[in-house]
């Protein structure tokens, strides 16, 4: 919206919104488009609430949560492009499980290294 349009609103808004409605309620086919298209837009998403979705810190309980996101696709508690979103979050937190494992073996493996050299060195 213009500035312009902004300073004529100003304080009227609220009366402007409720006079659309009863215009949309009394069958204005214009005023009706206006209510469902500004006023009550489609959500584009929703919250969803995943407190029951397992903490994924290892591969084995990404496994479990990619079979309970499907089974709430299956079940109509998710949509599909929810659905997909959450399993493309999965995914995410599998490569970031990866690189800690990774990290994690290539400082055992540097730790090692370094003793097997202290042994050359001592013995």
């Amino acid at each position: 919206m213009t500035e312009l349009a902004h300073d004529l609103l100003d304080g009227a808004a609220d009366d402007v919104v409720r006079q659309l409605i009863v215009l949309a309620k009394s069958g204005d086919r214009f005023a009706l488009r206006l209510v469902l298209d500004r006023v009550v837009p489609v959500r584009r998403d929703r919250r969803v609430d995943l407190a029951e979705l397992r903490d994924v810190s290892t591969a084995s309980d990404l496994v479990i949560a990619c079979g309970q996101v499907i089974a709430l696709a299956a079940s109509g508690d998710l949509t599909l492009e929810e659905s997909r979103a959450f399993m493309a979050l999965l995914q995410q937190q599998r490569a970031a499980i990866d690189a800690a494992d990774l990290h994690a073996r290539v400082e055992a493996l540097e730790l090692e290294l370094e003793r097997e050299r202290g042994r050359e060195r001592d013995g």
